[in-house]
């Protein structure tokens, strides 16, 4: 998943990521497809949690409808305020049927997302990340950007089958 370049390399992929999938993801056990939106890091971390599954990293969110995944991972893409409803919006298109969204995001992006009810979204867990080590944002000075929320989603609509 990684670019190849050295930069790249030595990247870590978000600890809170890395926690999650460490303590044993809550998300489809085998999924086929996996969108990671985050950095190359990101999604090495999981490929390599879900090694028999098509992993594709994206720096950001697709286009509506650009595929069907089982497993759509988001960490740190959100933008603050009220866009922050429509790209994920833009994730939940790509999600599979009964698939899921897991999104690693500041709780003052969070916090904008709102009802997701015509995104057909059913949250399923929220976890409030505030005080767990690794919370820090990225290359960010804003302190308030420091609590952190992992959120998981299921698609609304049942799985084929």
């Amino acid at each position: 998943m990684s670019d190849g370049s050295p930069a790249a390399a030595t990247r870590a992929a978000h600890p809170l990521l890395v926690e999650w999938l460490e303590v044993g993801v809550a998300a489809p056990p085998s999924p086929s497809r996996v969108l990671v939106v985050g950095t190359p890091a990101d999604a090495d971390a999981v490929a390599r949690c879900f090694p028999a599954a098509a992993v594709t990293g994206s720096r950001g969110a697709p286009a509506t409808g650009a595929g069907r995944y089982g497993l759509v991972v988001a960490v740190d893409c959100l933008p603050a305020g009220r866009r922050a409803r429509s790209v994920l919006g833009r994730l939940a298109s790509v999600l599979a049927p009964g698939g899921t969204l897991m999104v690693l995001a500041p709780a003052t992006t969070a916090d904008s997302l709102g009802v997701l009810a015509p995104a057909r979204l059913i949250p399923v867990a929220l976890d409030d990340l505030t005080g767990v080590p690794g919370g820090e944002s990225r290359g960010r000075a804003d302190r308030r950007r420091n609590r952190w929320l992992r959120i998981r989603y299921r698609h609304g609509a049942p799985a084929d089958g």
